[in-house]
């Protein structure tokens, strides 16, 4: 039998922005169909409130109301129809507090994606879009323990607008994302987390 997976963006989406909606669900929902196990069943979901512009991650003011709302979400959700939560950040957002709140298993795709790294290879790095979220990643991995397996966190230098469009046509995303991730590789790296 299979099971049921809420998967928790931290981003508000407009209702009336359809086209937005579809080209960030159709590259979620693709990659997660890759990866999913048989018989999973996974539901995306989007905060009515919250970011509509990455380019917000970066500020911890911002982060903290952000995360509010991402958990008010969460709770939101039925325990009866949901096996389990993902939060689909890369900050992993409010994780711990979920965590405790929820009766069910809640996952941050960085503490999975950074433990696993350390199962295939003593260290790692990872590679973000922006510089502003940069100290909020290296907090994270401290936090986590795993200060000493990293060897850099860098970034792609891409805007919030930039991403965004690049969930449609990724050429110039992929570039700056290889740039980063070869940095980091000269650093030590050698597995690298997206983040």
């Amino acid at each position: 039998m299979g099971m049921k997976l809420a998967v928790m963006a931290p981003m508000g989406l407009d209702p009336e922005i359809e086209l937005l909606q579809q080209i960030v669900q159709g590259v979620f929902v693709r990659n997660a169909e890759k990866v999913k196990e048989e018989g999973t069943e996974i539901a995306f979901h989007f905060m009515h409130r919250g970011f509509t512009d990455i380019d917000f991650f970066g500020y911890r003011c911002f982060n903290t109301r952000n995360d509010y709302e991402l958990f008010e979400a969460a709770l939101k959700l039925d325990p009866e129809e949901y096996d389990g939560v993902v939060i689909h950040c890369a900050f992993d957002s409010s994780l711990d507090a979920l965590r405790q709140a929820l009766d069910m298993p809640v996952v941050g795709v960085l503490q999975a994606g950074l433990l696993l790294a350390t199962m295939m290879g003593y260290r790692f790095g990872v590679v973000t879009f922006s510089r502003t979220v940069v100290p909020l990643i290296e907090q994270t991995i401290v936090r986590y323990g795993l200060g000493d397996k990293a060897v850099r966190v860098r970034s792609s230098e891409s805007s919030g607008e930039e991403m965004m469009l690049g969930l449609g046509h990724a050429g110039e995303i992929i570039e700056g994302f290889s740039a980063a991730a070869r940095e980091c590789i000269a650093d030590g790296a050698e597995v690298l987390v997206p983040g």
